[in-house]
């Protein structure tokens, strides 16, 4: 509708130009008067057609301008009439995205999650230069799983933004952009696609003021790991990563390994896809390593904690595992390990978002397949994302290189 009313106007004043050029008495022809009458009813909402042209023109020009151009031309008053109508209508159209987006916040920290999608994409379609509303609403579309839509917000966002950013674009939109091309970098990361991918943080480093370090450690290891691990069956140059090089198994004395697993009440539905997790990593080792569910954590060397939170953000964390060892023992301290504990948390998903029961149960279980990979010796990442012990796991099971690293890990002990 309002690219139809720009391009309106336009015939419309150029119609009166030509009419200009004819003379004051041009002012009479029905173009010009039906030009006037558009400005006054998109100002006033209504016309002035008993008052002469000139009263017309000057009580215009100090409703939209605030002050009068007696001595200047019809030509030029029109022309700047126009001109600053046009300016106050699109700062108007930016206000109400503004008053969208904030809407769109209020809804998401109300639980309204689909109503908040709306006021983002409304937002957008007033404004379709609005980067933060194009982040905001990808990252929702992300957290509900529906990933293609957000990867479609994120390209689209980065088309608008490509035509319209320039040096004079403020550091808040250079930053926002930076963003998007982060953000859609970790889809197409999710979705395997990982040269986009690299492309894609590689603009988000050049744009960012403070860039993510792990993005860019991302960009400049990915392909000296790759070509590094080309034909190779394991990863466990990696897999010590954390330790320093060091290896942080659990003794054989410490089978079964304890293990406790805090639930809220309403969490309990979660716990099938934690144990599965663990069988998973049983059938790995070929039950080198096995768990025992203790309900005391006191009893536990190994304590996980689901928690609400996002199953997926481009910021926030979404797992966690870290271990303790008694003050005085190393990670090379064979039997002084007895005392280690592992402390995992899982994010179960945010209670508003509305995903549904299968996503959120799959989702879970391939958070909690990658942190107890870290409590069963694995402490650093895979440079593939075909493995479970990838940064930022995208599969669901394990894969033969997760298995061949572990057992690679225990084979020191024969």
């Amino acid at each position: 509708m309002s690219s139809w009313g720009g391009w309106k106007l336009g015939v419309l004043l150029g119609g009166l130009l030509i009419g200009l050029l004819g003379g004051a008495s041009a002012f009479a022809e029905p173009v010009t008067a039906e030009t006037i009458r558009h400005l006054e009813l998109s100002v006033f909402g209504k016309a002035f057609p008993q008052d002469s042209f000139d009263d017309r023109l000057s009580r215009l020009e100090a409703q939209v301008m605030q002050k009068t151009f007696p001595q200047a031309s019809a030509r030029y008053r029109v022309e700047a009439l126009l001109a600053s109508r046009k300016a106050k209508l699109s700062e108007k159209t930016y206000r109400e995205a503004i008053g969208l987006y904030n809407q769109g916040i209020d809804a998401v920290t109300k639980g309204r999650v689909e109503q908040a999608v709306g006021f983002y994409q409304e937002a957008i379609h007033l404004h379709p230069g609005f980067v933060a509303a194009y982040n905001n609403l990808g990252n929702l579309l992300d957290q509900l799983q529906r990933l293609s839509e957000a990867m479609g917000v994120y390209e689209q966002g980065i088309k608008e933004a490509e035509r319209s950013l320039n040096e004079k674009s403020s550091p808040e939109q250079h930053e926002g952009v930076a963003l998007l091309h982060r953000n859609l970098g970790i889809l197409y990361e999710k979705s395997g696609r990982i040269e986009e991918s690299l492309k894609a943080y590689r603009q988000y480093l050049r744009l960012a003021k403070a860039p993510d370090p792990a993005i860019a450690k991302i960009v400049k290891q990915y392909w000296v790991q790759r070509e590094q691990n080309q034909g190779v069956q394991d990863y466990t140059r990696f897999a010590k990563e954390a330790t320093q090089g060091a290896l942080l198994i659990w003794p054989r004395v410490v089978n079964p390994i304890p293990v406790h697993v805090y639930l809220e009440e309403d969490q309990v539905i979660f716990l099938p896809a934690i144990q599965e997790a663990l069988r998973e990593w049983e059938r790995a080792t070929r039950r080198r390593i096995t768990f025992k569910e203790v309900g005391a954590s006191a009893q536990a060397f190994i304590l996980i904690r689901l928690q609400p939170g996002p199953l997926t953000h481009p910021t926030l964390e979404v797992g966690h595992a870290r271990f303790d060892l008694p003050p005085s023992s190393t990670p090379e301290g064979g039997e002084d390990r007895l005392g280690m504990r592992v402390f995992i948390t899982v994010n179960t998903g945010e209670r508003e978002l509305p995903i549904s029961l299968p996503d959120r149960l799959r989702m879970v279980k391939r958070l909690a397949l990658h942190e107890v990979g870290h409590s069963v010796g694995i402490w650093g990442h895979s440079p593939d994302p075909s493995d479970i012990m990838y940064a930022r796991p995208i599969v669901d099971t394990l894969s033969k290189r997760d298995i061949q690293t572990v057992n690679e890990l225990y084979a020191s002990e024969y």
